[in-house]
């Protein structure tokens, strides 16, 4: 126990999204990355509050209660392009806290972009890495800001890295602080009305070139199967969740583990529908078909582009003919597919986009999500190209001539992409008899009329 139990506030700040389809690809789901910290604050005896923006909780009615409260430590969680909100936040933020309070900012982008949140003056210290260890380390050093792994005090610019945490000795998320049940989840992403996250590894055994590592860099740790399984017995039996997606980067990559846990379920009796993120090369017939037994209905890949040259230079490791085949598998299977892709990246033509595009309407997945690439300032291909991260652009890709096509019409890709894959009648007629739930209607509903009404003010605007 510390010498003093603090009152503790983390807050996860809003999430913008350009467009209505956006949310097929949003998680939409309780922040784990600051619920694990919670649960570790709680474990040390401290009080902990939790806000999500993403909640339609109001920024003001945030601010106003943590003047009223007062807290002794405030956090702010950061995400690249969510880094003006932050900054609007601790602005607003500062002012109220009680003297000799702490704020502080953690998370991704506090990781990847260091000095934008120690330059500026506003936090007293941030926390870069996995932070259960370092955070619980400074509430037991408040007042002070000790010069400890993993916490960046205001004025310096670097510290040792953090503590690696073992995987199956994190406390579960703390989800009591959240209203699980005012979380829907993308249409994407679920079966049900509710739905849950876990994550069953921290970090990526691949390296992608437009990823970042971030927090979870280094050495992947997987968490035992004993250890998953116990946490889906506690969602069902807490909280009435059997509605799962595990949101690692590649559950699949540790196949022992997912072997183990596939017995778990099937030796249980307890049923489970989930989902999982796959790699088209690690996706073989007798592991899909287990997986399905196991109650897994929905598999997302990443499989990015349609172009064999692009595929190559973001070291995806497969060719399109591979991705074809891992969907077709996988549907053979009985699980139905998320395809992900990503248009715009650097040196990528406009042929190249409509094979992407092409691509995605060949495979014919239940789902496909397509992003603008944004320029992530940790990633290979941004230091490779020489990219810029502009959070006052479109995607926040700031000009480039390593751009063949241009943001403003990459946007309309993007959005021609959407019309036409999900506007096709086939596909329409297809999900209305294969959606089982009411709810997932009504978002699919929503978000078409949004598109439609979207695409019909830019034409008028273009003409």
């Amino acid at each position: 126990m510390p010498t003093r139990s603090l009152h503790v506030v983390l807050i996860q700040p809003h999430t913008p999204a350009d467009g209505p389809f956006e949310r097929l690809g949003r998680s939409d789901l309780p922040p784990l990355g600051l619920l694990y910290l919670a649960a570790a604050l709680e474990r040390a005896g401290h009080r902990v509050t939790v806000f999500d923006l993403n909640l339609a909780l109001r920024t003001g009615r945030v601010v106003r209660r943590i003047a009223r409260e007062r807290p002794d430590v405030v956090g702010i969680g950061t995400l690249a392009p969510c880094q003006p909100v932050v900054e609007d936040l601790a602005r607003r933020l500062r002012p109220v806290m009680a003297p000799g309070a702490l704020l502080i900012a953690g998370g991704a982008d506090a990781t990847t972009r260091t000095a934008l949140y120690t330059g500026g003056g506003q936090f007293d210290a941030v926390l870069v890495g996995e932070a259960e260890r370092s955070l619980v380390e400074l509430c037991a050093a408040f007042p002070r800001v000790p010069r400890i792994p993993g916490v960046i005090p205001a004025g310096d610019e670097d510290c040792a890295p953090p503590a690696r945490i073992v995987a199956d000795e994190a406390a579960f998320p703390a989800r009591h602080l959240l209203p699980l049940r005012r979380y829907r989840g993308g249409p994407a992403y679920k079966r049900g009305r509710y739905t849950a996250s876990i994550f069953t590894h921290r970090g990526c055994p691949y390296r992608c070139t437009f990823c970042e590592q971030g927090v979870h860099a280094g050495k992947v740790r997987f968490r035992s199967a004993g250890s998953i399984f116990e946490e889906l017995q506690q969602l069902r039996h807490d909280h009435g969740i059997r509605d799962i997606r595990f949101i690692d980067d590649v559950l699949i990559s540790r196949r022992s583990v997912l072997w183990e846990l596939i017995e778990l379920l099937l030796g249980s009796g307890e049923r489970f529908d989930w989902l999982c993120t796959g790699r088209i090369d690690l996706a073989d017939d007798e592991l899909l078909r287990a997986m399905h037994r196991a109650g897994c209905y929905r598999v997302e890949y990443g499989i990015e582009s349609g172009s064999d040259r692009i595929l190559a230079m973001t070291d995806k490791g497969f060719d399109v003919a591979a991705a074809e085949a891992a969907v077709q598998r996988t549907r053979a299977a009985g699980i139905e597919t998320i395809a992900n892709f990503i248009m715009g990246f650097p040196t990528e033509t406009e042929d190249e986009i409509e094979q992407t595009i092409e691509l995605a309407l060949r495979l014919d997945a239940e789902y496909a999500i397509f992003f603008p690439f944004c320029p992530y300032q940790g990633a290979e291909i941004t230091r490779e190209f020489g990219l810029r991260w502009g959070p006052e652009y479109p995607a926040f890709r700031a000009p480039s001539p390593h751009y063949p096509v241009d943001t403003d019409r990459l946007i309309g890709r993007v959005d021609q992409a959407y019309s036409r894959f999900y506007f096709r009648p086939g596909y329409v007629a297809r999900r209305l008899t294969a959606v089982r739930n009411g709810w997932i209607y009504w978002d699919l509903g929503r978000m078409a009329a949004a598109h439609a009404a979207r695409r019909g003010w830019a034409r008028m605007a273009g003409s």
